[in-house]
């Protein structure tokens, strides 16, 4: 197949015959591409549209053993970051999602957890499942689930200290089995490295039309609740979706392999510029998405056993999708953050002489977003993030030794 009839197969839900029925009234599912993948998402996601694809493949992946993997939205509050995941999670089984408002390590754990007498623990199975963290002010809990982000053992022991009866304090045996898919929102920019490079890292669109689209939404959605709620029941494909999600879990695949290496690793060098330490780290990410849409037209792929074989088509729909993020990802930062040194500081430190003050960052970022940024989240979270990057860096103003202004930084994108 040529590159150019590929293209086009990415674009389009295109029928095939599937090579095996779903479990649900022996009904076949044809192949869905990202476009009609898109559209029935967007029926309560307006815009976002790369979010929404990778935040669903990020939830399907919960239906392996594991192939899953998690995503760390990160952007200023009010923007949209749990709406997105919600909206999502709306199309899966219910007793697979689990979401949480503001959850500590202690709570979390007693939460989810089941007391094994013979083991004298907290089992917490996380096997299948799916885990929404919602406007998290804090990433304590993000950092304690480390070990299980990187799935680096399916069994894996912990102690968290708990008040008793007495008002003292004694330790507790926490033991997590398996792998969950784990979706984490907060609006805090500063998050350690070692959480970021264990999820991708989204932030919602914040453009005027995206806003006055979701502004139209919720008019509609909330003037006439019972209503809204009819026409999505109504709606054939969202129905269809629900059901064919159904259909993967209880098909209980193992893993998904990809055919073609040398064409992704081909899809994957056309995305980068340079080889870096994290390009392994990306390749993984982009592999993730790749054997979701393979998960997700199963019955329109070769399978050994409960294997799933992803094919070039899997590979293109996943390159379309990497080419997106790939950027933000590679730099370790959220898009949101990219877009602000793309469309502030990046012009500024251009037009003066490489050498920007803060306020001049401010008052542009208001002219272009069309929301204040106060001078102590620029200097706490976008300029250590844009740092860390090494996009920017930092500088004694010439004018005032006690005042730092910023520089060009060593990268140039």
């Amino acid at each position: 197949m040529t590159k150019e009839a590929v293209a086009v197969n990415v674009e389009v839900a295109i029928e095939v015959k599937p090579l095996g029925k779903s479990l649900i009234g022996n009904r076949p599912f044809p192949e869905l591409g990202i476009v009609e993948l898109k559209r029935i998402l967007g029926t309560t996601i307006k815009h976002d549209d790369t979010n929404k694809i990778v935040t669903f493949a990020c939830l399907l992946s919960a239906y392996t053993e594991t192939a899953q993997f998690n995503i760390l939205f990160i952007a200023p509050s009010g923007s949209g970051k749990s709406y997105v995941a919600i909206e999502v999670a709306a199309f899966f089984p219910e007793v697979d999602v689990k979401d949480f408002g503001h959850c500590s390590p202690t709570s979390f754990f007693h939460d989810v957890g089941i007391y094994d007498e013979t083991k004298k623990a907290t089992i917490v199975d996380l096997s299948r499942k799916i885990l929404i963290f919602l406007d998290q002010p804090q990433t304590d809990l993000l950092a304690r689930l480390r070990p299980l982000l990187s799935h680096d053992k399916k069994s894996i022991s912990n102690k968290i200290t708990d008040k008793d009866k007495s008002a003292g304090h004694r330790a507790k045996n926490i033991i997590l089995k398996g792998f969950p898919a784990v979706v984490f929102c907060t609006a805090n920019f500063s998050v350690d490295e070692q959480e970021a490079t264990r999820c991708f890292i989204l932030s919602p669109e914040v453009s005027q039309s995206k806003i006055e689209a979701a502004l139209k939404e919720k008019l509609k959605k909330e003037s006439d609740s019972k209503a809204y709620r009819k026409e999505l029941e109504a709606d054939s494909q969202r129905a269809a979706l629900k059901e064919r999600i159904l259909a993967i879990k209880n098909e209980n695949i193992d893993d998904v392999r990809i055919q073609n290496v040398a064409r992704l690793e081909e899809g994957f060098h056309e995305t980068v510029k340079l080889l870096r330490p994290g390009a392994p780290r990306e390749m993984g990410r982009l592999m993730s998405l790749v054997k979701m849409f393979a998960l997700l037209n199963l019955w329109c792929r070769e399978r050994e056993g409960k294997t799933v074989i992803a094919n070039d088509r899997d590979i293109e729909n996943g390159l379309t999708i990497w080419k997106e993020v790939a950027l933000s990802q590679e730099l370790n930062i959220s898009p949101h953050m990219l877009m602000i040194y793309q469309k502030v500081m990046a012009p500024l430190l251009q037009a003066h002489d490489g050498k920007v003050r803060s306020h001049q960052v401010i008052t542009q970022h208001k002219e272009i977003f069309q929301y204040a940024l106060n001078e102590r989240e620029l200097w706490t979270s976008v300029i250590p993030s844009l740092a860390g990057a090494c996009l920017i860096d930092t500088d004694k103003d010439p004018d005032d030794k006690r005042r730092s202004i910023i520089v060009r930084g060593a990268r140039e994108i």
